[in-house]
């Protein structure tokens, strides 16, 4: 008989994130194993009514403040939200997943599991410091992370990451983690949708066929580098003859600078699904990435690998052990516009652009990181509680 496993991540789709593919792709392939899935997130879309199913997982929508534009969700705790936990209380639990450290989310998470007695665990997904582009604001997020992680420790002992740059930042908490449950991408997906008809954004926006396509996929934010990549990509424009077309998909505290962004060459597109994320990818030529924030695996670049995009990003956790620059993509030194330049230039040099495809492909399956295995490996934690 299956286990009935119970996710709390304070994101979950459809909002474009790692943390929230990692959560819906986990949950896909636990069902698969024969497992019942619930998720608990937060109602961040204000839409109507708490509870829905989704492809067999049982989500429940925490009504919540979402402050910073919804990405720091504060648990409301109205009639609505009690009357969930009620229900949730009912449920034949036999583990708690809590997908992130730092979100009062996350700390209704242990809390619950610790109240009833289920077994659970936290996974973490950063490696740095949170970021907010000030330094009051940073040192702030410090204190609050290092205050919220000391209260989740007393309602949980069993820590791990999502890379062995998550677990090594764990250390900065005194945790000491109890392994890696790697993060992925669903690549058997993303190969049939890259093999079934798709919406093409070069048709659509008139981009002709052998112009090269460049295109940043993520939140709009300062520290995931998206100004920097359209900048450095203008300059980059303005010391070549080539026309390029960069592409920038996702939404964020930046949105209004890209809505209002006047560029012939810089289609912005807001947030897509995940189709549309792939039918976007197979038609780049070159992923740009310059992002400093604090990523424990960052799953854009896998997923722009195995589309057969060249990557073109800083060091952030996921990229160095799979691209060595100049062989298998381009790695910038810095998330600033004058890198992203240089890396955009050197782009456009590039002779043979599949080969370095081919070489960052083999060196991501060489990995052997999938949600199978992963899925596999919290089936056998809890075997042992």
């Amino acid at each position: 008989m299956g286990k009935h496993f119970c996710f709390f991540s304070a994101l979950y789709i459809p909002h474009m994130g790692g943390v929230e593919r990692y959560t819906y792709n986990l949950a896909c392939e636990l069902i698969r194993m024969g497992h019942r899935v619930t998720v608990v997130t937060s109602n961040t879309e204000k839409t109507e009514g708490y509870l829905r199913s989704e492809e067999g997982i049982e989500v429940y929508a925490l009504p919540c403040f979402p402050l910073l534009n919804g990405r720091l969700p504060i648990p409301k705790k109205n009639s609505a939200y009690r009357a969930l936990f009620q229900k949730m209380a009912s449920e034949p639990y036999d583990a708690v997943i809590v997908n992130t450290r730092f979100y009062f989310h996350s700390l209704a998470g242990v809390r619950f599991a610790k109240k009833h007695g289920i077994p659970s665990i936290v996974i973490e997904h950063g490696s740095a410091h949170l970021k907010m582009g000030a330094k009051p604001l940073d040192m702030l997020c410090g204190w609050y992370e290092h205050g919220i992680t000391a209260v989740l420790k007393r309602y949980c002992k069993d820590f791990y990451g999502v890379s062995d740059a998550a677990c090594q930042w764990l250390r900065h908490f005194g945790i000491s983690a109890k392994g890696i449950l790697y993060n992925a991408v669903p690549e058997a997906e993303i190969e049939a949708l890259l093999s079934a008809e798709g919406v093409s954004f070069r048709e659509k926006y008139d981009v002709p066929k052998d112009a090269p396509v460049f295109s940043f996929i993520g939140r709009l934010v300062t520290e995931k580098g998206a100004k920097s990549a359209v900048d450095g990509f203008l300059c980059a424009c303005a010391k070549t003859e080539q026309k390029s077309y960069l592409f920038v998909a996702g939404d964020g505290p930046l949105q209004p600078y890209f809505s209002d962004l006047q560029e012939d060459f810089v289609i912005y597109l807001g947030r897509l699904s995940f189709q549309d994320v792939i039918a976007l990818q197979r038609e780049t030529d070159f992923f740009c990435f310059p992002s400093s924030y604090p990523e424990g695996f960052c799953t854009s670049v896998l997923e722009a690998i195995v589309c057969d995009s060249v990557v073109v990003a800083t060091d952030v956790p996921g990229v160095s052990p799979i691209i060595s620059d100049g062989e298998s993509g381009i790695i910038l030194k810095e998330n600033s516009a004058a890198a992203v330049e240089d890396g955009i230039l050197r782009a456009l040099q590039m002779q043979d652009r599949s080969a370095f495809c081919a070489r960052a492909k083999a060196s991501y399956r060489a990995c052997g990181c999938t949600f199978g295995e992963t899925a596999a490996r919290i089936d056998r934690i809890f075997d042992r509680n």
